[in-house]
């Protein structure tokens, strides 16, 4: 009976020392894909600020068509080698799960919107204007589609 106990202690503190050590792993793991994120946003940002500076028609049918055609992730290449919409399952599942939705991404581009100062741009050509236009609606029309 001791010899159970002593069994049923010692794997329980395994259990635990295993788990601190997945954790601490998963807080790293985390901490560089965080880094990783924060310089793409930066040099995405100093990007399009310059092309904005260079030619802001351009640049502002390129972010409207960007948005109307959606970020391909890397991660549309997910395979299992079983399951041939794998993205798709995950994607449906991470909204369902809140771990990013349509929200998130509309908080994205506004995010941009506000950073870039797009809705105060003047001087567009007819066709970059009705861009910006889309652009600058486009959070508040995906924020009300995911209600």
């Amino acid at each position: 009976m001791f010899e159970s106990l002593h069994l049923i202690r010692t794997i329980k503190q395994r259990t635990i020392h295993i788990w601190v050590l997945c954790i601490h792993q998963f807080k790293s793991i985390c901490g560089t894909i965080a880094s990783d994120q924060k310089r793409h946003e930066s040099a995405y940002t100093k990007n399009v600020e310059k092309l904005l500076k260079v030619d802001p028609n351009a640049t502002m049918l390129a972010f409207a068509h960007m948005i109307k055609n959606r970020i391909v992730m890397p991660m549309h290449l997910m395979c299992d080698g079983e399951d041939s919409n794998m993205y798709e399952n995950f994607s449906v599942l991470a909204q369902r799960l809140g771990v990013y939705t349509n929200y998130d991404y509309a908080e994205v581009i506004d995010f941009f919107i506000t950073r870039w100062k797009l809705k105060k741009f003047e001087g567009l050509t007819g066709e970059a204007r009705r861009a910006q236009d889309f652009v600058c609606k486009f959070p508040l029309m995906n924020k009300k589609l995911e209600n």
